[in-house]
């Protein structure tokens, strides 16, 4: 009987132990996918300022075409 109790224990144990493993896999995963995911939403935040920092106006950044016609065919005469 006590051999019997204690086979059951260790089988206790070795579905413990192996169920303990499993998690730690889950979780080792699970840190790898959250790392990811801020790797990724720096990246995308890094895009949006630079997108946000062309709209902005400049100085001296666009020019302006004039297209009086009056006034160019002046200019090449």
């Amino acid at each position: 009987m006590r051999d019997e109790k204690r086979k059951a224990l260790r089988d206790q144990m070795d579905q413990i132990d192996a169920h303990r493993k499993k998690l730690e896999r889950e979780l080792q995963s699970c840190q790898l996918d959250v790392r990811e995911m801020g790797a990724r939403t720096k990246r995308v935040m890094e895009s949006t300022d630079e997108a946000a920092a062309l709209t902005e106006p400049r100085e001296n950044a666009f020019l302006k075409l004039h297209t009086d016609t009056k006034k160019l065919l002046q200019g090449t005469t």
